[in-house]
């Protein structure tokens, strides 16, 4: 008897505790959703803050509350930057432009500090090794990249 007694009462826990799930579940999946939504636009920030340009000292010049964030944001900026994987660095300037020669990608990279020098070579490798992201067109002479 009690043992058929802890059975009813375990059932019953267990349909409040479904019924109490279902309440939650749409709550859930939208936090769920969201979180996932803040992760991609934390990384797409970090990646933006990589391409970030700086002036001779140093100080990012884009936007003058990075000045007053201090050094150790400009080192954490510049930290970004080095880690910024070039295939990464094109996908945001192509974000923005839509497509763009070869040429042009480099020397955005180097007028934005990513990079000294850039290779087309370096470029085009980077697109080719990322064909999800990537599409190369030949235009005449010029090779043309966008997304996909």
């Amino acid at each position: 008897m009690i043992m058929k007694e802890r059975i009813n009462q375990e059932y019953h826990q267990l349909k409040a505790i479904r019924k109490e799930m279902e309440k939650l579940a749409s709550a859930y999946n939208r936090f769920t959703d969201l979180a996932e939504q803040k992760r991609q636009r934390e990384q797409r920030i970090r990646t933006l803050m990589g391409l970030l340009p700086y002036d001779q000292h140093g100080v990012p010049i884009s936007d003058i509350d990075f000045v007053q964030a201090g050094e150790s944001h400009i080192r954490r900026v510049r930290a970004l930057k080095q880690e910024l994987p070039i295939w990464k660095a094109i996908r945001e300037y192509l974000r923005v432009t839509r497509s763009a020669k070869v040429a042009e990608i480099g020397s955005f990279l180097v007028a934005v500090g990513f990079m000294r020098n850039v290779s087309r070579q370096a470029i085009e490798s980077a697109v080719k090794r990322h064909p999800q992201s990537f599409r190369l067109a030949k235009r005449g002479k010029d090779k043309l990249v966008s997304l996909k």
